[in-house]
C-alpha cells in the first residue's frame, strides 16, 4: 500500500492529465468531492431533504478554515469507514487503483457530461505530441 501523501500526489497528477489544468484548481475539487460525498449519502438511503437542511445551516454560519473543514472532512470519513467496519485508506486506495486502469478517455467524456449540464468545469482533450518529421 502506497503512503496516503505520496497517492495524494499521484491522483493530482492523474487529474492534471486526465482532465486538464482547469479542472485541478481547488473550487472544481471541491465541487467533484462534495458530488462524491451525496453519491455516498444517496448510496447509504439518506434523503435528499436532510442534504438540503444540511447546506441551509452550514451557510447561516460563518465560513471556516479550509485547512479545518479538510481535516474535519477526513475524521468524519474514518468515522464513517470504521462505524461500516472497513478501512479508509483500503477503500480509497481501491478506488484509485480501478480509475487509474481506465482508460481516461472514458472519465473524460463523464465529467464533459457534467459540464453541459452547468455543474464542472469542460475537461479539454489531451495535448498530442506533433511527430516529428
Amino acid at each position: 500500500m502506497k503512503a496516503r501523501d505520496e497517492r495524494q500526489r499521484d491522483v493530482y497528477r492523474w487529474v492534471l492529465a486526465t482532465f486538464g489544468k482547469e479542472n485541478a484548481v481547488v473550487r472544481e475539487r471541491v465541487l467533484r468531492h462534495v458530488e462524491e460525498v451525496i453519491e455516498l449519502a444517496q448510496a447509504e438511503d439518506i434523503p435528499e431533504e436532510y442534504l438540503f437542511a444540511i447546506i441551509r445551516h452550514v451557510y447561516s454560519k460563518p465560513k471556516g478554515d479550509p485547512f479545518q473543514e479538510a481535516g474535519g472532512i477526513g475524521t468524519t470519513l474514518l468515522a464513517y469507514c470504521q462505524a461500516k467496519n472497513f478501512s479508509a485508506d483500503g477503500a480509497e486506495e481501491a478506488e484509485w487503483l480501478r480509475c487509474s486502469k481506465i482508460d481516461p478517455d472514458h472519465f473524460r467524456k463523464r465529467h464533459n457530461l457534467k459540464a453541459a449540464a452547468g455543474i464542472a468545469a469542460t475537461a479539454p482533450a489531451p495535448e498530442t505530441k506533433k511527430a516529428e518529421p
